[in-house]
C-alpha cells in the first residue's frame, strides 16, 4: 500500500498524510453514521475539561461501514504495512470537540508498545482552525522525552503555576486536511490542536503490532488496563467490542484472527 519514501518519511518523521481516501459518495456514509453515534453519545453527557471531547465506540450496529473500514485495505493494509501483517485493528472512535485547543500529548509514553492511529477529519482544517499538529520525529527517543521536560500551559507541570508554552508557541507541523483525507501518526508522535470552531468532527482507527519481545509483551498488557480506565473516564455507555462485531457475521478470517488476539491479550472479557 505504502511506497518506500512513505515508509522512510513515516519512520523519521512518525507521521503521514494519506490524500483522496474517501469520496464524496462514502463520506455522506460517514457522516450519517457518525451523526448517530454523537447523538447516542450526548444523551445526558457532559463535555469537560479543554477539549470539551465526547467519545464513542464506533463499533456498533449504527455504525455499521465505519466499522468495516477497520478491514478495509485502504487502512489496515497501510496498518499492515507499518506494523506488520499480523497486526491487529484494538478499536474505532467517533470524537466531538467542543473546546479550543487540545493539548500536547503522545497517546503512550512506552517504546515498547508498538502503535498507530488513523484519523479523517469530516471538516476542511487548517492552521489556527483545529487541524492536528505534530511535532516531527518526537516518535523517537531521546526527543521525545525531551518535548516532555518542556513546560507547556496546558499541561501545568511543574510548581503548578501557569507558565511555560502554549500549544500554538511549539514548532510543529500543521495537517491541513480534507474530510477526503486520513492522517496517520505512531501513539508516541507528541501532537495537539489549536482553534477552530466548537463543532469539530473526527473518526479514529487504532491499531497494535503483534508483540514478539517480553518487553512488548508487557506493554501490551499493561494497555489493557489503560484502556479500561480511558473508557471510564470518557463515559462510555457501550464496550469498545460491541456482540455484534464479536460475532463475525461475514465470517471474515482477518477478523476472527483479530477477536482471537484482543480476547487472549484482555481487551474483549471472556463471560463467566
Amino acid at each position: 500500500m505504502l511506497t518506500q519514501q512513505q515508509l522512510q518519511y513515516f519512520q523519521t518523521f512518525g507521521f503521514l498524510l494519506l490524500r483522496k481516501v474517501f469520496d464524496p459518495d462514502e463520506l455522506k456514509i460517514i457522516s450519517a453514521e457518525y451523526e448517530k453515534g454523537l447523538a447516542f453519545a450526548r444523551e445526558g453527557a457532559t463535555q469537560v475539561g479543554g477539549r470539551r471531547q465526547l467519545n464513542w465506540p464506533n463499533m456498533g450496529p449504527r455504525t455499521p461501514h465505519i466499522t468495516k473500514l477497520l478491514e478495509d485495505p485502504r487502512i489496515c493494509g497501510v496498518a499492515e504495512d507499518l506494523l506488520g501483517e499480523d497486526s491487529v485493528a484494538v478499536g474505532t472512535n467517533g470524537n466531538h470537540f467542543g473546546g479550543h485547543y487540545s493539548e500536547w500529548h503522545p497517546d503512550t509514553h512506552d517504546p515498547n508498545l508498538r502503535g498507530i492511529k488513523f484519523l479523517n477529519y469530516l471538516q476542511p482544517l487548517d492552521g489556527d482552525g483545529g487541524a492536528l499538529r505534530v511535532v516531527p520525529g518526537s516518535h523517537l527517543s531521546p526527543f521525545h522525552d525531551e518535548v516532555f521536560r518542556i513546560a507547556m500551559k496546558e499541561h501545568n507541570y511543574g510548581d503548578g503555576e501557569e507558565s511555560g508554552l502554549s500549544v500554538a508557541e511549539v514548532p510543529a507541523f500543521v495537517c491541513k486536511t480534507e474530510p477526503s483525507d486520513l492522517i496517520v501518526f505512531n501513539l508516541r508522535t507528541w501532537h495537539a490542536t489549536w482553534g477552530g470552531t466548537t463543532d469539530r468532527r473526527m473518526c479514529s482507527f487504532n491499531y497494535y503490532a503483534n508483540p514478539r519481545t517480553p518487553e512488548e509483551q508487557a506493554a501490551t498488557r499493561a494497555m489493557v488496563a489503560i484502556d479500561q480506565q480511558v473508557q471510564k473516564s470518557l463515559r462510555w455507555k457501550e464496550p469498545q467490542f460491541a456482540p455484534e462485531w464479536i460475532a463475525n457475521p461475514d465470517s471474515s478470517p482477518k477478523r476472527q484472527r483479530w477477536i482471537m488476539w484482543l480476547t487472549h491479550w484482555g481487551f474483549i472479557e471472556v463471560a463467566g
